[in-house]
């Protein structure tokens, strides 16, 4: 039985993560991934591509995992552009359905949407996720006409098992988890009571997309992870002990690519490292890789402040850790680059959702 739900982007270096876990994290783990928006205004054909390169990384390496199901979502993209001639959603479903998909409806979608997952689970698929935004469970009576419906449909084509999902998104302050704990234990106490929903999720990040309203390059911090905070204030309330937890990772929700041919990018571009401990993340942000002398070499001096560390866990922890240590003075022999923001994406990602796993 799963424990933790990281919410993710449908991208390379994030599928990798995912499946480079080891077996003892694996069947507590429970992904969503999101097909990123990568620019201001996705074509059909740019949405195409990045479903089609996300899927060429499943085809790999979710061998690894055959077993290992996700859900799957399109939150961050304009659904009302056609794919193929087809409606979005149903296209993305269509075009992962050798993969084990968990289709998920929402309540800020065009309408097709939910008919198109609901139509999936009609083809065998016994689970569904319900995927609300904070306006969503901000009244739950509002909502129960709606949330009734979509889940009598779900039933009447045999759908046994329901994921509800509080997706809190960023939650910047301390009165930010007040006012969302306040918000979902007043709505999970009415929908448990009155509707067929089997696990519950809440899910947040502290990660902005913009970096610099974190922290400025050439620093160091630690970030309160707002998100475990939340959690952790919910599962002391005895009717809520149950709730599942779930966060963004080491990426921020509202991920996008910077707009930029990529040979400008270093010029505006900075290493920045999320490394997870108990309660917080510790975070570093370099200086612009044009211009700094070390330019993509700080990767290195980042390892080094990690492993010093009394949190970090050694190379054997998780196929992240093993990555940090090999670029840190521990190791016997340093690779020749410092790695690349994917790559170091892909690393603490594994450190991420392992140390999470285990400590939950």
């Amino acid at each position: 039985m799963y424990n933790y739900a990281p919410f993710l982007k449908f991208k390379q270096n994030e599928i990798q993560a995912v499946f480079s876990i080891s077996p003892d994290v694996q069947d507590f783990t429970l992904p969503l991934f999101d097909i990123p928006k990568e620019k201001k205004q996705d074509t059909e054909l740019d949405i195409i591509n990045r479903l089609s390169k996300g899927e060429k990384q499943l085809a790999v390496h979710s061998k690894k995992i055959p077993n290992l199901h996700f859900l799957i979502d399109n939150h961050d993209l304009d659904d009302s552009v056609l794919l193929g001639g087809t409606h979005q959603y149903r296209y993305i479903l269509d075009e992962l359905k050798a993969y084990n998909i968990i289709p998920v409806v929402a309540f800020d979608r065009v309408a097709d949407h939910n008919v198109a997952a609901i139509e999936y689970c009609q083809g065998g698929c016994n689970t569904l996720g319900v995927r609300l935004q904070v306006e969503d469970f901000k009244s739950f009576n509002l909502l129960k006409p709606k949330l009734a419906k979509i889940l009598a449909e779900a039933a009447s084509v045999g759908v046994t098992k329901t994921y509800l999902i509080f997706d809190c998104r960023m939650i910047e302050a301390q009165g930010g988890v007040d006012d969302l704990k306040v918000l979902i234990e007043k709505f999970y106490k009415q929908c448990s009571q009155q509707l067929p929903i089997n696990h519950y999720i809440v899910v947040g990040s502290v990660i902005p997309a913009n970096i610099t309203k974190l922290m400025k390059t050439k620093t160091t911090m630690m970030v309160e992870r707002l998100e475990d905070k939340l959690w952790r204030k919910l599962i002391v309330i005895p009717e809520l002990s149950e709730i599942n937890y779930g966060d963004y990772g080491v990426v921020s929700p509202e991920f996008s690519e910077a707009d930029l041919p990529v040979e400008l990018m270093p010029k505006f571009m900075a290493p920045k490292v999320f490394y997870t401990t108990t309660g917080e993340f510790y975070a570093e942000r370099g200086g612009q890789f044009q211009g700094h002398a070390k330019g993509y070499g700080q990767y290195f001096d980042i390892a080094d402040n990690i492993v010093n560390k009394s949190y970090y866990r050694g190379d054997r922890y998780s196929d992240g850790d093993k990555y940090v240590h090999a670029r840190s003075h521990l190791s016997a022999r340093r690779p020749k680059k410092g790695g690349s923001p994917g790559s170091w994406i892909k690393a603490t990602l594994s450190a991420h959702i392992t140390f999470v796993v285990r400590v939950r």
